[in-house]
């Protein structure tokens, strides 16, 4: 039986209802359906039901600013002219919750035989004026809509004037008074002078939260199928000018379409997911989407494109190389080849914890700056499945290393280079400040140009970290910037450790929500060569210790071990290189001898280049000599030139076969120079 692209929507509308989601068909709740749940086809959020969910989740908010929130989403889709710019911004609100501003009720407290005649200032700059016996009482219910038409019209902003009267009549003559034209210029030309008799009732700032992640039975989990979206002409623009489209499969959360399905047939060959030239492929799809319906996108998190078999899941701004494969359902075990791919996606992400886990922890939005130092561009990236797995588990060591005071052991994140390791630093950073209520975050590497490069990776994404990273300079910066109670993301090198005299370390901190994070775990500098990891405890003895690396730790590594404990999780080459995260690497060796006398080979010291490899400038100024010595010897001008041949002919024999790029990788840069200019002599073009 051939199957076609309806049999793989139904089979995915099945997999989601199984999961708990309730579903619908797209036409049965449009404007002109059975059972219509939108005004117009540019409604892209359903109203109606983001409505009652802000109001199960957030029962303490008065209503008015309820609306209020319901209004500012409802506005996402024209805060600013770019799509990436309005979702970013849509996502904090997400994420984070909707701001609000409300006057909090600490009025007069109700006392016998007094009244009040009161003035309000509403939202249309308006004045209501009104009496009552209790004025706590009553703002309360004009700030929820309760207590008359013109303050459920016009939300209610200040309270800007009462009086205190010790009548029934007094009050009611005050407040026609009030009411006439001479009474309401008065009390304006009062009010704007700073004359009048104000309320005490301060300005609060407030959250209105659109997800519940605790109660996830307080949430409206929907899938539509045949989602109908328009995308209607901006005001002036003529009529007719607007798009109709209709993706295969929607999700929504609260009312909010939060996920994007573009679905191909897998019986058509012609049918493409990602293809180059494909127009109609399911990744130009979306494009399409992003240019002629983008107020869908503006709320949506997740993007996923697919035929079943080839299934993958990005964002609104991946290229086709950030989309990809979600290979596993629980994190524990891969999911056999032979199960469908939308199957393992489906079941792996949209489980309804884990969907609002990803949302909340696993998108950051980098930006990237120009030479005038304005935002160019911002790239939204999703985790890939290694890196959700690998931070949540290394989140629940972390929290238990904090926990245990005999053992701040959290252990080793492997993932081969090239696999996103430096995002999933960050995924961790993020995760770990709410799971520990804002710790102090230490994040150290073994050379100055890592910690610029991963200092640079984490500024670009320190929204999710909800604070700006900060570099020591030196070790007296280090201390100064630990002397907090908490919070904090603190870049250094393992180099601020080095300590010559013959006492203990100096105490930096003794805190223990301090989580040093070592970015490449494995090497020698955290071992015990110059009492490096001993000094890091004696300078912050109650902090928990993770490491992260891109290389395995080797077995006769125990130093690593010692300091870090043993892997939490590991994502080698194999994997990397079948998920296409990386390229296949292939060796050859190709040895080019140095040209040395017997009599000098002794000198040489084999740690040398380990040891170097990661001293800052001032501590290479006293190893000059020797380092120098090494190096011309590395870079002897008939080594080079043996060199530069070499790569010559087999790049070239190379692309006679196969296209590609080359890098080369020397050890100074006085090396560098010489063999690029021995290049250029023998291809000066």
């Amino acid at each position: 039986m051939k199957y076609t692209e309806s049999d793989l929507e139904k089979a995915t509308l099945e997999w989601l209802e199984g999961l708990g989601y309730q579903i619908i068909y797209g036409p049965d709740i449009e404007p002109d359906g059975g059972k219509p749940e939108r005004k117009s086809y540019g409604d892209v959020i359903l109203v109606d039901r983001l409505q009652a969910a802000i109001s199960r989740i957030n029962p303490s908010i008065p209503q008015s600013f309820q609306e209020e929130a319901l209004k500012k989403v409802l506005q996402a889709t024209n805060i600013t002219p770019k799509l990436i710019d309005n979702n970013k911004l849509f996502h904090a609100m997400l994420r984070d919750g909707v701001d609000i501003e409300y006057q909090r009720a600490d009025l007069p407290a109700s006392r016998p035989g007094i009244f009040y005649v009161y003035a309000i200032l509403c939202d249309n700059n308006s004045i209501y004026i009104g009496q009552t016996e209790n004025l706590e009482n009553r703002w309360d219910e004009h700030v929820k809509g309760r207590a008359s038409d013109h303050t459920r019209k016009f939300k209610p902003r200040l309270l800007i004037h009462y009086e205190e009267l010790n009548s029934r009549e007094e009050t009611v003559v005050r407040e026609k008074w009030l009411k006439t034209g001479f009474g309401r210029k008065w009390l304006r030309r009062e009010w704007e002078a700073g004359r009048t008799r104000q309320a005490g009732g301060t300005i609060a700032g407030d959250k209105v939260y659109l997800v519940d992640h605790e109660h996830l039975e307080n949430n409206d989990w929907l899938v539509v199928n045949q989602f109908t979206a328009v995308d209607l002409p901006a005001r002036g623009a003529q009529a007719g000018n607007h798009h109709n489209r209709r993706p295969d499969v929607v999700v929504f959360v609260n009312g909010i379409p939060l996920a994007l399905f573009e679905l191909k047939n897998p019986g058509d060959e012609k049918a493409k997911v990602i293809s180059e030239s494909d127009e109609k492929s399911a990744f130009n799809q979306i494009q399409t989407y992003k240019d002629e319906i983008p107020s869908l996108l503006t709320y949506n998190e997740l993007v996923i494109i697919g035929d079943g078999l080839d299934t993958r899941i990005g964002t609104i701004t991946s290229s086709k190389e950030w989309f990809t494969r979600w290979r596993t359902i629980d994190g524990k075990t891969l999911a056999p080849k032979t199960s469908p791919q939308i199957e393992v996606l489906l079941k792996g992400v949209f489980d309804k914890r884990r969907l609002l886990d990803i949302i909340s922890y696993f998108l950051v939005y980098e930006s990237h700056k120009d030479s005038k130092n304005e935002i160019s561009s911002i790239e939204k990236k999703l985790a890939a499945y290694h890196q959700y797995h690998a931070t949540n588990k290394a989140v629940e060591k972390a929290v238990e290393a904090v926990d245990n005071k005999d053992d701040k052991r959290c252990g080793v994140v492997w993932h081969t280079q090239g696999s996103g390791k430096s995002l999933t630093m960050v995924f961790f950073s993020g995760k770990i400040t709410q799971a520990l209520h804002n710790p102090t975050i230490v994040v150290i590497t073994d050379r100055n140009d890592l910690d610029g490069q991963l200092f640079g990776t984490f500024c670009r994404c320190s929204e999710l970290l909800r604070q700006t990273p900060r570099q020591a300079e030196s070790r007296e910066q280090l201390k100064e910037y630990l002397r907090v109670a908490s919070g904090g993301v603190v870049f250094t090198t393992i180099q601020k450790f080095l300590f010559e005299g013959s006492s203990q370390f100096p105490l930096l901190s003794d805190r223990e929500n301090i989580v040093v994070i070592a970015d490449e775990a494995h090497r020698t500098q955290y071992g015990f060569i110059g009492g490096l990891a001993r000094h890091m405890r004696s300078a912050l003895p109650n902090a928990s210790f993770i490491g992260f690396t891109g290389t395995p730790i080797e077995l006769s590594d125990r130093n690593t071990r010692a300091v870090f404990s043993e892997y939490i999780d590991v994502y080698d080459v194999s994997r990397a290189v079948e998920d296409k995260t990386t390229v296949p690497i292939y060796y050859e060796a190709r040895l080019a001898k140095i040209a040395l006398k017997e009599e000098e080979r002794p000198k040489i010291d084999p740690e040398f280049e380990e040891l170097t490899e990661g001293e800052e400038i001032e501590r290479k100024e006293k190893l000059k000599s020797k380092w120098a010595r090494l190096e011309a010897m590395v870079g002897a001008e008939k080594r080079i030139t043996l060199i530069a041949q070499d790569i010559v002919d087999h790049f070239e024999n190379r692309l006679s076969t196969l296209e590609g790029k080359g890098m080369i990788v020397v050890m100074s840069r006085r090396i560098a120079v010489d063999l690029y200019n021995e290049l250029i002599k023998l291809r000066p073009q």
